[in-house]
């Protein structure tokens, strides 16, 4: 039984006991300033923004099966209104900081910039990884397919009535994923074969000890700055630095931002942008260089690999059909690693013999998440989302 608390008499410390547990919670109660998310506002604030909608084969079909086009928002609100069942639009696309990091939301939300709040005060000091905007229209019902995500989520439904199905991390041996499970983490991050060394956090090991190794660099350059007589220490610094960079491959990082371009000055410019969605980072880091000097002559090796990954990306083949009365081509991805392969629309029997190992519909703990209150679910917790556009599930 997923435990229910109310917004107004419940504080962060309070909260907390739920999340150190790592067990979902329905909050009772949204901050008001949701309340300004109507149609009619939504088109005059955002109605040309460009968003991809997910599109489904038929009525009763699933989501999350790879199929997406591009539309603007004004036309997917339309079709909506005009009770097309067969769009659905959920997580975007999102852009890259000065710090390599994505930003902390895509479209329709980058138009609606400072009118929503980013920072839960229940949460206390969860800092955002990322904020989505779901939106659809299902008289009866439609479903996004058993799965899970990566990190901490806080659902707050603003209309309609969503039906949860959850199953614990600890059930992913026997939930038939399409990715190939390396480990589950006692916090419940669970991690697939090809995905790095990621740790309990998230983080990935290679990428933390990069940054620690280009914070010390920094720190080096800046000591020689003053003192000549650290220059060595400098050189051995950064040489650390580019080593690391090179076994990983310059992942997540451009080469040029960091300052590391064939040739280099004094600086004392910003190079790091502050990330909204990632308190890991420093925030101050500044990119300080110890007198003029050569480049490493492996940048450019850098600069090459880092090219070929971006033109070789994970983005599955566009599909020659257009989605109907989708604006733009449809695109056909591969089904992400975290998605089950069960379908919780099939008759029992028939879950039974397809995947013997699966518990069952009935083991999923349910939640009737009504508009004006909020689920924190946990990361790795399965879940299957059926939304209805009606105030009863």
């Amino acid at each position: 039984m997923v435990p229910i608390v109310d917004l107004s008499s419940t504080k962060p410390r309070d909260m907390w006991k739920h999340i150190a547990q790592r067990q979902p919670v329905v909050i009772q109660g949204v901050d008001g300033a949701w309340g300004k998310f109507t149609d009619d506002w939504l088109l005059e604030e955002a109605g040309d923004a460009t968003v991809v909608v997910e599109r489904r084969s038929h009525g009763h079909g699933a989501y999350g099966q790879g199929l997406k086009a591009p539309m603007q928002l004004k036309q997917l609100i339309k079709e909506l209104q005009q009770g097309n069942t067969g769009l659905y639009m959920s997580t975007q696309e999102v852009g890259v900081g000065r710090d390599g990091h994505p930003l902390l939301y895509g479209a329709p939300l980058v138009q609606l910039e400072g009118q929503f709040p980013l920072l839960q005060p229940l949460m206390g000091h969860m800092v955002p990884q990322s904020v989505n905007m779901w939106m659809g229209c299902a008289p009866e019902g439609s479903s996004t397919g058993l799965h899970h995500d990566f990190h901490d989520n806080l659902y707050i439904l603003l209309r309609g009535c969503k039906r949860f199905r959850l199953y614990p991390p600890s059930a992913a041996p026997d939930m038939y994923v399409h990715g190939k499970l390396q480990r589950i983490y006692p916090n419940g991050r669970i991690v697939y074969e090809g995905q790095g060394d990621v740790q309990p956090d998230g983080s990935d090991k290679h990428d933390v000890q990069l940054w620690q190794a280009r914070r010390s660099a920094d720190e080096a350059a800046a000591a020689a700055s003053t003192d000549p007589s650290l220059a060595q220490q400098a050189d051995d610094a950064l040489e650390g630095q580019l080593e690391l960079m090179l076994q990983g491959g310059g992942d997540g990082f451009d080469v040029d931002a960091i300052g590391l371009a064939d040739d280099y000055v004094d600086s004392d410019e910003d190079a790091f942008a502050d990330d909204p969605g990632d308190d890991d980072e420093a925030s101050d880091d500044q990119q300080q260089r110890a007198g003029k000097r050569k480049g490493p002559a492996d940048t450019k090796q850098l600069r090459q690999q880092r090219k070929k990954k971006q033109k070789h990306g994970k983005a599955g083949p566009a599909a020659a059909s257009t989605a109907g009365s989708v604006a733009g081509p449809t695109s056909v991805e591969p089904p992400p690693p975290s998605f089950s392969q069960v379908d919780l629309s099939l008759p029992e029997a028939v879950l039974r013999r397809q995947f013997p190992r699966f518990p069952g519909v009935a083991a999923a703990q349910e939640v009737l998440l009504q508009a004006g209150q909020m689920l924190y679910l946990p990361a790795g917790w399965f879940h299957e989302v059926t939304s209805f556009g009606g105030a009863v599930c």
